[in-house]
Order: C-alpha cells, then structure tokens, then sequence
C-alpha cells in the first residue's frame, strides 16, 4: 500500500497516463479497504483515502501533458493589425473557430499574458459583420486566460467553470508562437471520462439529471429559443444578442425540438452564396431540412477514445477534422439520465452541448 506522500509522487509522474494514474489512486484505495475493519460486516468504502482526497490528488496531479494532441499542435494567431474581413477570410479558408490576437507592438520580453489582447471566434465576427444585431461600437474580445503545459486539469477545470469558456489557451515561451494548443470543453471531457471508476467520480457523475440543478424554474424562464417558422437571421440573432454558441429550434404548434442552429454552422453561410443572400427570409425550420445531407455521415457508430481524443486534439479549434452532430440531430436527454450517461452521449456525439426533453413535448 503506497503512502500518501508516495502516492503523490506517483500519480503526479508526467510519464505516466491518466488511465495509469487512475490505477494507481483505485488501487490505493482498494488496499486501505482490506486493511481496515468494517463493523457489522459493512464495507467500508473510499479506505483510509476519502474520494474527495483522491480527486484533489488526482486532478492535481493530472497535468495538461495528458490532453491528446497538446504536444502537436498547429495554432492560427490573429494580429491587433488585422482588418475584420481579413480575420474572417483567414479562419474561414483554415476552418478555425477561434484564435489569439497578439499585440505586434509587444516585444517577446514581455510576460506571455501582456503579448496577447484577448481571442477572437469566427462566429463572433459574422455576426458581428452581418450586423444581426445594433452595430457595436467595438468588437467583444474574449477574455485571455492562459495556462502552462505544467499546469494541472484541476487549474482547468476551475478556470473554464468560473470564467464559462469553452477553451483556454495554452502558452509555452518554448513555442515560436507561444500560444501552442487549447484545452476545450471537449478535451476536458475526454479526460474526465478516463476517471470512470474512481469512487469520486462515481459519486457524482451517478446523480440524475433531475437532482443535479439544471431543472428550475428560472433556468425555464431564461431558455433562449427560436421557432422553425421564423428566420434564420432570427436565430442568429438570438446567438449574437444572449452570446451563446447555438439556439435550440421549436417546432411551434407541437413545442417539440427539431434541431439546433450552432456557432460551426455559420460556415454554411459563407461556402453557400444562396443561403448567405437568403439569410433575411429563410426559415430556420428550411434551412434545418436544407442540410440535412450536409453531415449525415459524420457520425458513423461510437468512436473510440483514442479516434476521439486525436479528432478533437486540443490544438487549434479546428473543424477541418471534427465531424459534428447534424442540426436536426441535436443531443438531448430526459430527466432520468445520469451525469454519466449525459457526458457520455455528448462524448458519442462529439457535441459541447445537449437538451433536456420531457416525454410529452420531447
């Protein structure tokens, strides 16, 4: 049985897998349980090392070194003294969804942080050019929170909850660049789905949906939605207006969910010229059935973990390799539905968001 001064040593080596480290903190676990008297026969869950310990020793040992693809990226950078239709035409033709915007003016002996002046998404910038919405005075930068290779997935992990990113940039002074990969939501994912087993994880990705907070009456209140029978400007402009990355459509007599309308999908309207001048009068519920065919074939089976880890690897917000699911294909799950099977059908689906559906209205 390892100590836990030993213990430590080993889950923090950065040779060693997450599934390893895994491993390690169950077998721990496991060994303190044989060494200690249950009364009444009861067992005696967790040992010596309680599951929250394990979870504090584990995800902060767990360096970012684990996300797949962080040590081959390829990232696109913006400049401050790019124009707005050059920004856009760049991440379009590299299929990015978003990049850092370096400050040109900034010389390399300045800290990492003081280089960069915030992200930039594609989708953002469409908008924002389309002008769905009234004509900002300045464009809304993302917020610039960077981490280090070193840093730790439970540094992550507070960082994209406390912030609500989808991505955190990883810099590295040792990259020509700086900025060398990104941890998104997906990648976060991805690793947490390696912890299955671990008595923590287990704990609370076994909690109903229905008893995890999302069902309340003011979540209800703030749902942002758009009816198939309204446009598609309708939709996007909902997205700029409430900055969120895709709207769910409703059909309206039956209240039932026929698809989402996301951020990746604004692609369609620069690589189709008709649907781009059609934007105005196009209904959402149209525009749904007119692509269809578009990804149909994305989402062929279940992927394995190490197919999905190298898709969506953690460098470049990247479409060029990540299939998504259909818009009329939208991930959705019922109240009875456990944490666990939620990320595992967003994992299957290779999908940052779902729905919850009743059975009448689904």
């Amino acid at each position: 049985m390892a100590s836990k001064p030993e213990l430590e040593r080993l889950v923090s080596a950065t040779e060693r897998t997450v599934l390893e480290k895994k491993e390690l903190v169950m077998n721990n676990i496991e060994e303190e349980n044989k060494n200690l008297q249950a009364p009444d026969g009861e067992e005696i869950k967790g040992g010596g090392l309680q599951p929250t310990e394990a979870l504090k020793q584990f995800f902060n040992h767990v360096s970012l070194f684990s996300a797949p693809g962080i040590s081959n990226a390829e990232v696109v950078e913006l400049s401050m003294t790019d124009t707005i239709g050059a920004a856009i035409e760049k991440l379009f033709i590299q299929k990015v969804m978003g990049a850092p915007v370096r400050d040109p003016h900034q010389t390399g002996s300045l800290p990492l942080t003081d280089q960069y002046v915030g992200l930039l998404d594609f989708a953002s910038l469409v908008l924002w050019a389309l002008e769905v919405s009234t004509m900002a005075s300045s464009f809304r930068w993302g917020p610039f929170f960077p981490v280090r290779p070193e840093d730790t997935l439970l540094h992550v992990l507070l960082i994209l909850s406390k912030h609500r990113l989808k991505a955190v940039p990883v810099v590295d002074a040792e990259s020509s660049k700086c900025v060398r990969a990104f941890i998104t939501q997906n990648v976060a994912l991805h690793l947490l789905l390696q912890c299955e087993g671990l008595p923590w994880f287990e704990t609370i990705a076994g909690k109903e949906i229905r008893n995890a907070g999302f069902e309340t009456e003011y979540n209800a209140e703030q749902l942002v939605f758009v009816h198939g029978d309204e446009t598609l400007v309708t939709a996007l402009h909902a997205m700029w207006k409430y900055r969120i990355s895709g709207v769910p459509i409703l059909d309206r007599p039956s209240k039932r969910l026929i698809g989402n309308i996301r951020y990746c999908d604004l692609l369609i309207l620069l690589e189709d010229a008709q649907v781009f001048s059609k934007r105005n009068e196009l209904l959402a519920q149209d525009f749904l059935k007119e692509h269809a065919d578009d990804d149909g074939d994305h989402l062929q089976g279940t992927p394995l973990q190490e197919d999905f880890g190298a898709a969506i690897s953690a460098a470049a917000l990247s479409l060029a390799n990540v299939k998504t699911p259909p818009m009329q294909d939208p991930v959705t799950f019922s109240s009875s539905d456990t944490m666990k099977e939620a990320m595992q059908k967003l994992f299957r689906a290779r999908s940052d968001r779902g729905f919850i559906v009743d059975d009448v209205a689904s």
